[in-house]
């Protein structure tokens, strides 16, 4: 029995090295870095889990964003993950982002078409304009990934689908906008940052999804202990729980979308 929980003990250990390694071959965005893009929505996550390997319900907020998969500008084609070509990795970063916060801050609306249809301009015939819901905020955890087929999600690399119970929660001077959606939505523009975890205490949980794939398998790693779909949070200041790459050969989710 000894002997046994030592072996799992090791193989604990051996994930987390190989996943730290592994890493390292993506060159994580500068935390204090604030960029814009446009915003969509999303209903849930998927089930059992979202892109990140977590339920909703474990999620360390009910707040939650996803983020693109690829950096595919006209190029909807979908590829194998993890991403192995550097310039088509997107800000999910092969869910080396999950668990990190980002502070959202709402930017303009659009008058126009936004449907983020492929190859198409983002607000065709109308215009970018401020009203009162701009510069208020919110801080969100990264749950899930977007990887469709559409300009959102391969266009714009900057994009976040948001969770539609949030959007009525940014706020301004401490008060909750209440009825941004759905009358003044229409996927505005959004500015963004990576921050800390707010009110981080206690220790990382660490957890392995069940019936992934070997890592091993994927990277050519010697290390067969380790699972690629895991939920292996890297040792950080980031948040309670980062999720390690994930989700590609993990068992299918279904996931709600609206654009």
């Amino acid at each position: 029995m000894v002997r046994r929980r030592y072996r799992r003990l090791v193989a604990a250990i051996a994930a987390a090295a190989a996943l730290v390694l592994f890493a390292f071959q993506f060159q994580m965005p500068a935390s204090a870095a604030t960029v814009t893009g446009n915003a969509t929505y999303f209903d849930a996550l998927g089930s059992p889990y979202g892109g990140c390997g977590l339920p909703q319900a474990q999620l360390d907020s009910p707040d939650f964003v996803a983020l693109n998969v690829y950096n595919t500008p006209g190029d909807y084609n979908f590829y194998p993950r993890p991403v192995t070509d550097a310039a088509k990795v997107g800000q999910w970063n092969n869910g080396l982002n999950c668990g990190r916060y980002v502070q959202v801050t709402i930017g303009d609306y659009c008058t126009g078409v936004n449907d983020g249809a492929p190859n198409q301009a983002f607000c065709r015939n109308g215009s970018w304009t401020s009203d009162a819901y701009n510069g208020a905020t919110l801080t969100m955890i990264v749950a899930d990934s977007c990887g469709d087929s559409n300009g959102w999600c391969r266009d714009d690399p900057y994009h976040l689908d948001l969770a539609k119970d949030s959007l009525n929660r940014f706020a301004r001077n401490g008060t909750a906008v209440g009825d941004m959606y759905p009358n003044h939505w229409n996927n505005r523009h959004i500015s963004w940052q990576y921050v800390p975890a707010p009110t981080y205490t206690g220790d990382i949980k660490i957890g392995f999804l069940q019936g992934a794939q070997a890592l091993a398998e994927r990277t050519g790693s010697s290390a067969s202990a380790v699972t690629a779909g895991s939920t292996t949070p890297f040792l950080s200041s980031y948040g309670k729980s980062r999720a390690a790459p994930c989700d590609t050969h993990a068992p299918a989710e279904t996931r709600a979308r609206s654009y």
